[in-house]
């Protein structure tokens, strides 16, 4: 409602009455409209000082990088039983999942804040791990393997 302030608020109330929450300090996503995406930090006392404001203001960077990192996964679905004997780590996939939508190595460490030469290794482990010496053969067995989605969301 117009002019209704944070602490009279139905959900203010409610929280407060089930979590004894005082204050609510909300951090969007950048670039989140509708829905908008975020965290909720919920605090009974003190209200949020002026450095913890600003702290989460940096943290909101991060916080984009975990919500664009769990988008990537996502986006892997179920892996095939053969998949598991594959056992890429949790970095590997998201490499791969970023050499299937065609990124450079370069490009890859900007987005996952990483040097170029450390996706390089990352690489480098997904050859061996799959059998493979080039990015296509690489995303065309991870595809079949299930470990990344194909162009039109299907598996081979």
């Amino acid at each position: 409602m117009a002019g209704r302030s944070w602490p009279g608020s139905p959900t203010a109330r409610l929280l407060g009455d089930l979590l004894d929450v005082d204050h609510v300090l909300g951090i969007p996503l950048p670039g989140s409209t509708t829905p908008v995406t975020g965290c909720m930090v919920y605090r009974s006392g003190r209200d949020f000082s002026d450095g913890e404001l600003r702290l989460a203001e940096q943290m909101q960077p991060l916080l984009a990088a975990v919500e664009q990192q769990r988008q990537l996964l996502q986006r892997l679905g179920a892996p095939s039983e053969e998949a598991a004997d594959v056992a890429l780590t949790p970095r590997e996939t998201t490499v791969l999942v970023l050499l299937g939508d065609a990124l450079t190595a370069l490009s890859i460490g900007r987005r996952l804040g990483i040097s170029e030469r450390t996706v390089h290794k990352h690489i480098a482990n997904i050859y061996r791990k799959l059998g493979t010496h080039d990015r296509v053969s690489t995303v065309l067995q991870a595809q079949r393997l299930g470990l990344v989605p194909t162009a039109a969301g299907t598996r081979p």
